[in-house]
């Protein structure tokens, strides 16, 4: 595990070297671009829409819980995420599901259902992010007239599409037949991995697309308040967030995606907006994350000391 983390440390210091890199090089730089919105009101909407997905990700944590028989109030849910999550930022990129774990056994949530949870949470985001990310391929190929292999084909893309959102239904199950096997894996036994039912399935995609709708609404926005008329679609830039975003996520050591999310948001870009546009987005969306982050931490406090005062 450490050298997997001491790998991913390394790649987010070479891709924040080699984005530095383009964002310096030859005219390509935050001053070149005339913003068509004031700066001050595209970051707040920006923050507003960025701090909403993370919202939008507690209460989908919230419903897991729920279907665990865990009964805590929503903005508990809600306040421990928001706080925990400011911890990504910690080299390590595992801070924050310690931070999770810790304030969850704090108000009251066993330690086992909190992790088993959080496993269930990792499955669905990535499968929707996957299923986001494979229109992205498959859009980018046919946009830019480059070979993307199985991607190109809607039967693949399709099938593809389905494979990702169909996993996290199936691998709780198989994880649960390792687990007889491998019975104190992280403290889950056996007994508490329960497949998840369609209905909350169903209700964990819709909340985490939505999620990823609102970031791609953050990404369409930077753009348009840099160009009169940016020439790709609201579905495509949310594609192109989430496969970012995903592999950032599933980087191990890579603190918030840093650098890797950044170089594959230009590479995808690149091809509508072309590349200075792209490094600029890219450097956009960096900043919006810091102060939505910084947002959705205080909305966390802010929560967590209501629920103090209501318990009282």
């Amino acid at each position: 595990m450490r050298r997997l983390s001491l790998l991913g440390n390394v790649a987010s210091v070479l891709a924040i070297a080699y984005f530095l890199y383009l964002a310096t090089s030859g005219s390509i730089a935050l001053e070149s671009i005339d913003p068509k919105i004031p700066w001050g009101f595209m970051l707040a909407v920006c923050s507003i829409l960025y701090t909403l997905s993370i919202v939008a990700g507690a209460v989908a944590w919230h419903v897991l819980l729920a279907s665990c028989g865990e009964r805590v109030g929503v903005a508990t849910s809600i306040s421990i995420c928001c706080i925990s999550q400011a911890a990504k930022y910690i080299p390590g990129n595992v801070a924050h599901h310690i931070g999770r774990v810790y304030l969850a056994k704090r108000s009251g949530i066993g330690t086992r259902k909190t992790l088993y949870t959080m496993l269930i949470e990792t499955l669905f985001l990535v499968g929707v992010g996957a299923s986001f990310s494979v229109f992205a391929i498959s859009s980018i190929g046919a946009y830019a007239g480059i070979d993307v292999g199985l991607f190109s084909s809607n039967l693949s893309f399709v099938l593809l599409s389905l494979s990702a959102l169909g996993l996290p239904f199936v691998l709780p199950s198989l994880a649960k037949k390792i687990l007889i096997l491998w019975p104190d894996f992280f403290g889950i036994g056996p007994k508490a991995i329960q497949p998840t039912s369609a209905l909350t399935g169903i209700k964990l995609v819709v909340i985490y697309a939505l999620g990823f709708l609102l970031l791609g609404m953050v990404l369409y926005f930077a753009g348009a308040s840099i160009v009169d008329d940016i020439d790709v679609s609201f579905l495509v830039l949310t594609g192109i967030f989430s496969f970012s975003w995903t592999v950032g996520f599933l980087t191990p050591g890579a603190p918030a995606g840093i650098g890797i999310r950044e170089l594959l948001l230009t590479a995808g870009l690149s091809q509508y907006v072309g590349q200075e546009l792209a490094v600029n987005l890219a450097i956009y969306l960096r900043v919006i994350s810091v102060f939505g982050d910084t947002a959705a931490l205080l909305l966390g406090l802010s929560l967590a000391g209501i629920t103090k005062l209501t318990k009282k």
